[in-house]
C-alpha cells in the first residue's frame, strides 16, 4: 500500500489483525481497527509500516478501497423523521382506503397524503403570491 491510501481489511476478523498488529504496536485493539477502517469518519489511518504487516499477513483481505460511508437513518429506516398525522372515524378511514384503491394515482393513504400537502402548498403559495402582487400595485 502506498503513501496516503487507507487501510481497509476485506473477508478477514477484526481480532485477526489486532493478533498481527499486537506483536509490534501493543496499544492497538478493535476499537482502534474500526476506527482506523473509517477514515471518513475519525480522520486517522495506520502508519506505512503498520500497513504493511497488515498486507503481508492478510494479502488478499487488505485493499486501499473502503466502502462507502453510508448515511444514518433513523431506527425506521426512514428517510423523513417528521410526521403529520390525523386521528379520523373508522367510517371515514374506510371511505378514505375504498376511494384510493379505486384512484390509479396514488398506492396507498400516505402517497395520496403526501399529495395532497403538495397540493395545498402549491395553491397556498400560489394565493400569497397573489396576495403580494396585489399589495404591490396599490403602491
Amino acid at each position: 500500500m502506498g503513501k496516503g491510501e487507507t487501510t481497509y481489511i476485506a473477508g478477514v476478523q477484526n481480532k485477526e489483525v489486532v493478533t498481527v498488529l499486537k506483536q509490534k504496536y501493543p496499544g492497538v485493539d478493535k476499537a482502534l481497527l474500526s476506527k482506523v477502517t473509517r477514515p471518513w469518519k475519525y480522520a486517522i489511518d495506520f502508519i506505512e509500516d503498520a500497513k504493511a504487516l497488515i498486507h503481508d499477513a492478510f494479502p488478499e483481505g487488505a485493499s486501499q478501497e473502503a466502502p462507502r460511508p453510508h448515511v444514518k437513518r433513523k431506527g425506521d429506516g426512514h428517510r423523513y423523521t417528521r410526521r403529520a398525522e390525523a386521528r379520523l372515524p373508522p367510517a371515514k378511514i374506510s371511505r378514505l382506503q375504498y376511494h384510493i384503491d379505486q384512484d390509479q394515482r396514488f398506492n396507498d393513504i400516505a402517497s395520496f397524503v403526501r399529495a395532497a400537502v403538495d397540493a395545498y402548498i402549491e395553491e397556498r403559495d400560489r394565493w400569497e403570491a397573489n396576495q403580494a402582487d396585489q399589495l404591490n400595485m396599490l403602491d
